[in-house]
């Protein structure tokens, strides 16, 4: 079975962890699977970075 693509919409993401930010939350934890060469040449890279930029614009500041 081929690796499906991961759905990531950035708002939702960013709009989740500003709320979750300001309730005093300040611990996120995450995994991915199947993110592998052949995730790669079906849908190219999967949007690790953007979603670690989203966490860095609230976590630790």
């Amino acid at each position: 079975m081929p690796p499906v693509k991961v759905p990531f919409h950035a708002d939702v993401c960013d709009a989740d962890t500003e709320f979750y930010t300001s309730l005093g939350i300040q611990h996120v934890k995450t995994f991915a699977s199947y993110i592998c060469e052949e995730y790669h040449n079906l849908h190219g890279e999967p949007p690790v970075g953007e979603y670690g930029m989203i966490l860095k614009k609230y976590i630790g500041r």
